[in-house]
């Protein structure tokens, strides 16, 4: 949820800022492998992480770096590439959460 989520909210916010240069908010929701790749790609639990909190920054991140591939890059479609990124960050993600949790 938070993938999409973040998806639309960056989304409406590139679209208030650069106007109609970026696609609007619906058509980045419903095009491409987006919903394909919410579901089944980046839910994997060997590469996702395990904590709440980490799994919220890791759906907001790759919800983010969707957005700048689809509308300031030359790939028509960018969620494979936010999931591969995203898996790189993944364990540093999960081990500063706890870090914080455990104040190790």
């Amino acid at each position: 949820m938070s993938y999409l989520g973040s998806v639309f909210v960056f989304s409406v916010f590139f679209s208030l800022i650069f106007g109609k240069t970026v696609a609007p908010p619906l058509f980045q929701l419903l095009s491409g492998g987006l919903i394909l790749g919410a579901f089944f790609m980046a839910t994997d639990p060997i590469t996702a992480t395990y904590s709440q909190n980490a799994k919220w920054i890791f759906g907001t991140g790759c919800g983010f770096v969707t957005i700048l591939i689809r509308d300031f890059t030359t790939l028509p479609e960018g969620v494979m590439y936010a999931i591969l990124l995203m898996n790189l960050l993944a364990i540093p993600i999960q081990s500063l959460m706890v870090k914080i949790r455990y104040r190790a």
